[in-house]
């Protein structure tokens, strides 16, 4: 039995899945009956039903969750105004269904430093960064995490990685990796375990504080 699981494990691995950007090969499948007999967003909201409601919920974010969507060019030099556009509209057309124009317009004048008389490279490449974060990150971390509170039932807690580079330059880790696992998100857990056995617990009021 444990092998013939095996086998299948290893034969969904090795498919070369490619889906759109912006979006995930995976995703949770609402079957009725086994893993999610209804929609996540309705188990989560009562207790008796809400099986992560009794574990202790830590929700992490950090400052460049969203910046391998850009390559490295895209980090160093920053975006053009079309290429800031196009990578926008791509983000807006995969993501959403309905209303993408009036969505469009909403996030280009949310996200528009409108302190600068002039947008430069470096503003639109951190205005983009911080729009995928926001979106594909903080809002549903936020939502998660809020969610897991109202059910009262374990501490709720959550971080924001937000050190600055060891290298010269914001995104200067990025650009050397060059990869989807980088630098500041594999200092993660190590940072997050480090403050834990300093601090004894994640109850200790010394390392957070419950939120929401």
């Amino acid at each position: 039995m444990i092998w013939r699981v095996m086998r299948v494990l290893c034969c969904q691995v090795s498919v070369d899945l490619r889906s759109p950007k912006y979006l995930s090969s995976f995703g949770p499948t609402i079957d009725r009956r086994s893993v999610l007999p209804r929609d996540v967003r309705r188990l989560m909201t009562k207790r008796r039903e809400a099986v992560f409601a009794g574990v202790a919920l830590l929700v992490g974010l950090s400052r460049v969750d969203a910046a391998f969507y850009l390559t490295g060019r895209d980090l160093v030099d920053g975006l053009d105004a079309d290429r800031l556009r196009r990578m926008l509209r791509t983000y807006v057309q995969n993501t959403f269904v309905y209303h993408r124009q009036y969505i469009y317009d909403v996030l280009v004048h949310q996200y528009t430093d409108w302190k600068r008389t002039v947008a430069n490279p470096e503003s639109r490449r951190d205005s983009l960064v911080e729009l995928l974060a926001d979106g594909m990150y903080v809002a549903p971390g936020v939502e998660l995490a809020q969610r897991h509170a109202a059910l009262a039932a374990s501490a709720t807690y959550m971080y924001n990685l937000d050190y600055p580079s060891r290298v010269t330059g914001k995104y200067s880790v990025l650009v050397q990796s060059n990869k989807k696992t980088t630098q500041s998100q594999r200092n993660v857990l190590p940072t997050v375990y480090a403050v834990c056995k300093v601090y004894g617990s994640l109850g200790d009021k010394t390392f957070g504080r419950q939120i929401f």
